[in-house]
């Protein structure tokens, strides 16, 4: 290797004002420079020919002063890929200026047969040690300009498609509560577009939902003390439609000299988690429940019958005349009320939801009505308003009682002092419903039950939201907001509507309409006790009007395919009520024999989907293939559409979300069925 001639004239880089660009260097295969351009030479104030024989570490020794900087560039110049890319400082000894910025450089390097290519650019230092400089000490040169405007113009538009496309909100808030910067999105949540959340203080505590405004302050008070920030749940109210959304926040404060100046966040929307994780924890603690209850029902109702034993058996030694008679005959009594209440306690529990029956909506309201009647406080007056005759319905009477004790509960807590609570019934024979009704308008006359109170009643502006899910003015930890939403199902669920009549200071009536049914040549149904099942489509219950397809005449035929169980039923009986012929299909083997057999005029091929790893998910290639021209439709239960690969989205002419309310599914499987026959 050639004697290098000394380094030392060279200038050191930081000294150097101008800006390194575009330097490139070629090493032979023994690391000696075989050749530098003109900008490499010129930094360093030395013509190219000056480089030619020196080795490249000693070259850049007398440059990197940090011995873990040289190591570090010493190994990454003799890796064996044929591309790599370093960056690090430099470092000029002495010489030097104490108040200039660090200088960075970036080498590329790539390998070209035995030769090794190193191409140099100075950069700016990484963005840690570039906030730590005053604004004096930034590279002032016309090549440093250009790269902090890139990098700012680079910073910009990551974050701009963050905001754009990134599925949460991510905001810089004032402690004024106004907005600096806040993603577009913001809008469908809160209502407000975000030049409004920019100027308006307000407009933050009007779509915070009241009941959370106190949590909130508490939060806020913790994140200034917080150095990582907090994260927290909150409910968001767009003031437009007055929908309730559930956000997961996190919010980190940046402070000034100690003081707060603003917050950084970010909000995820978790309101389908929020829906999927309450009924879970709902569903678990009613099942617990139920166990518990059952167990200690029993237990208390071997309690009352030894005691009315004993009280018959005492009466029998007494005299017709003993005055102590009349007080066993009272513990007797008293005895078998308490077990009468202990079996509408069971009765609440029995069976499992889903089984659906035809009933005597009269005997449901008596029976349901005694429950109510002991959970009531008396402070309150509670009565029973039957219409006569039977009001034969086709619903599942354990979920109906449900529904009224959650009725119940609401005007109990509604009536401050005291006040009245009514259970009626009747045959509504009006073909318009109130103005606040929602799912399915039966074809009158229908049968009519309402739970009415004369308590505080519900501002006009709440009735439209009042069945969406998490709706609720008590505090987060007080109501989940699903009780009036489940009920909406409910009805859904058996061609129904819920409504609502209310006004402030006077009171407010719930209002379930459902389907009667002419139960005269049913074998299901006798003397309006219940408790025949339908097993088949004409004991289902159909109408033609309120966009129902008519049983009769020609039905279309859909293949519903999944694993058994409550989802697989509740989904058939809803469709075969809506007049369509149901094949239920439980095997892969089945559905493709079915499809290649043309066994039936399939409209639609119905898959459901129990969650991201169920198994007909694998199966969707071969049933697409076989059943050509029959669309596809995918109704998820425990998952999103997120979840889905997009060869299956791809796939399906239609996704059912697990949120999708029945009147939805009813009339997008009509435009597909349209779609097709068109």
């Amino acid at each position: 290797m050639a004697n290098p001639e000394s380094m030392q004239g060279a200038r050191p880089l930081a000294a150097d004002p101008e800006w390194l660009s575009s330097a490139m260097l070629v090493l032979g295969s023994d690391g000696l420079i075989v050749e530098v351009n003109e900008a490499f030479a010129g930094y360093l104030g030395r013509p190219p020919d000056f480089f030619k024989g020196r080795d490249v570490l000693e070259s850049f020794r007398s440059l990197i002063v940090h011995g873990a900087t040289l190591e570090s560039f010493e190994k990454f110049l003799f890796e064996k890929r044929s591309f790599g890319k370093w960056r690090g400082p430099l470092g000029g000894g002495g010489s030097e200026d104490a108040c200039s910025c660090p200088v960075w450089i970036e080498v590329g390097r790539a390998r070209c047969g035995s030769q090794m290519v190193l191409h140099i650019q100075q950069v700016l230092p990484p963005l840690e040690e570039l906030k730590q400089l005053p604004i004096s000490m930034v590279d002032d040169s016309a090549g440093g300009r250009q790269q902090l405007l890139a990098r700012t113009l680079e910073l910009e538009t990551s974050l701009q498609n963050i905001h754009q496309r990134w599925p949460g909100i991510i905001f810089t808030q004032r402690t004024n509560m106004t907005f600096r910067v806040i993603s577009p999105r913001a809008q469908a949540l809160t209502g407000f577009p975000p030049s409004e959340l920019q100027r308006n203080p307000g407009a933050f505590w009007q779509f915070l939902h009241e009941s959370d405004h106190a949590e909130f302050k508490n939060n806020l008070a913790r994140v200034r003390t917080s150095p990582g920030g907090v994260n927290s749940t909150l409910r968001i109210k767009n003031v437009r439609t007055g929908k309730i959304s559930y956000i997961q926040e996190h919010r980190i404060a940046v402070t000034r000299g100690g003081l707060v100046v603003s917050y950084h966040g970010v909000w995820i929307d978790v309101t389908r988690q929020m829906i999927a994780e309450k009924r879970l924890m709902g569903s678990a603690w009613k099942e617990t429940l139920a166990v518990l209850t059952m167990g200690l029902a029993h237990d208390f109702r071997n309690t009352m019958a030894g005691i009315a034993s004993l009280s018959d058996t005492l009466m029998e030694d007494l005299d017709s005349e003993d005055p102590n008679k009349e007080y066993l005959e009272d513990i007797r009594k008293n005895s078998m009320q308490a077990n009468q209440l202990v079996q509408k306690i069971l009765d609440l529990h029995q069976g499992k939801t889903g089984e659906a029956q035809y009933e005597d909506l009269n005997r449901l309201a008596v029976d349901v009505g005694d429950l109510v009647r002991k959970i009531t406080p008396r402070r309150i007056q509670f009565d029973l308003d039957l219409c006569s005759g039977s009001l034969p319905v086709w619903l599942d009477p354990i979920e109906f009682r449900q529904v009224v004790v959650n009725l119940a509960l609401n005007s109990v807590d509604a009536i401050a002092r005291t006040g009245r609570l009514i259970i009626r019934t009747g045959v509504w024979n009006e073909e318009t419903f109130p103005e606040h009704t929602y799912g399915f308008h039966p074809s009158s006359p229908c049968a009519f039950f309402s739970v009415d109170d004369t308590g505080c009643g519900i501002p006009e502006h709440q009735l439209q939201k009042i069945f969406e899910p998490f709706f609720t003015s008590k505090p987060m930890n007080k109501g989940s907001g699903l009780g009036l939403y489940n009920t909406r199902l409910f009805v859904e669920r058996f061609q129904g509507a819920v409504g609502v009549v209310s006004k402030v200071g006077e009171g407010t009536s719930f209002q379930l309409f459902l389907p009667l049914h002419n139960l005269d040549d049913s074998d299901d149904y006798e003397d309006g006790s219940g408790g025949g099942e339908a097993t088949n489509q004409e004991c289902s219950p159909s109408r033609e009007s309120g966009g129902q397809r008519s049983a009769t005449g020609s039905q279309p035929t859909i293949m519903v395919v999944g694993n058994p169980g409550r989802n697989l039923e509740s989904t058939s009986s809803f469709l075969r009520a809506q007049g369509f012929s149901i094949f239920e299909v439980f095997q892969k083997s089945q559905a493709m024999e079915l499809l290649e057999n043309r066994t039936a005029d399939f409209r639609i091929l119905l898959v459901l989907i129990e969650d991201s790893c169920d198994e007909w998910l694998s199966y969707l290639d071969d049933l697409s293939m076989v059943s050509e021209d029959i669309p596809l439709v995918l109704k998820l239960q425990n998952c999103d559409q997120d979840s889905l690969r997009d060869s299956e989205i791809q796939m399906a002419s239609w996704i059912i979300s697990p949120e999708a309310p029945g009147p939805e599914i009813l009339e997008k499987l009509t435009l597909i069925l349209d779609a097709r026959d068109a």
